[in-house]
């Protein structure tokens, strides 16, 4: 078991690790990965909040299947319809995001990116590409794997607890 942590601090008489210290390093990796994050979108979009560029994002991958509309992204996002329109509305001013009613249905509106929001989108997307080639070439394929089927298996627990 002891083998299973990288620089884990299990003990030969525990063989475990302290739950405290499990919970340190856990919030330690998404804390650091946020910061990174968070400076990349920085550079890519320095008038863009951390949350506004997730709604952009959320905006184009609802898009893809015309369910772009204001009430599907505040539900996929997990806020009311109030915060996701004020969202909006600034990435409006912003010149990232348009709102236009739909013609069949006035109650309904459309949101969709402007080219400014898909070039953000595709640098952010870019910067992750470089991340995970980064990663592969300082960790081992088997690790890899691991890696991936552990974040898989922390956002299932995440999104179900």
């Amino acid at each position: 078991m002891q083998d299973c942590f990288y620089n884990s601090g299990a003990t030969a008489e525990t063989g475990a690790r302290n739950i405290y210290d499990f919970d340190n390093d856990m919030c330690d990796c998404f804390y650091a990965f946020f910061d990174c994050e968070k400076k990349a979108l920085e550079e890519i979009a320095p008038n863009l909040t951390f949350r506004e560029f997730h709604v952009i994002e959320t905006i184009l991958k609802l898009q893809k299947t015309n369910s772009n509309t204001l009430s599907i992204a505040a539900t996929r996002l997990g806020i009311t319809l109030g915060s996701m329109t004020t969202a909006v509305s600034k990435l409006e001013q912003k010149g990232y995001l348009i709102k236009e009613r739909y013609i069949i249905d006035q109650r309904v509106h459309f949101i969709t990116p402007t080219q400014k929001a898909i070039e953000a989108s595709a640098r952010h997307s870019a910067w992750h590409e470089g991340l995970v080639k980064e990663l592969s070439r300082t960790f081992p394929q088997r690790d890899m794997d691991t890696i991936a089927a552990i974040f898989r298996d922390l956002t299932h627990f995440f999104r179900y607890i």
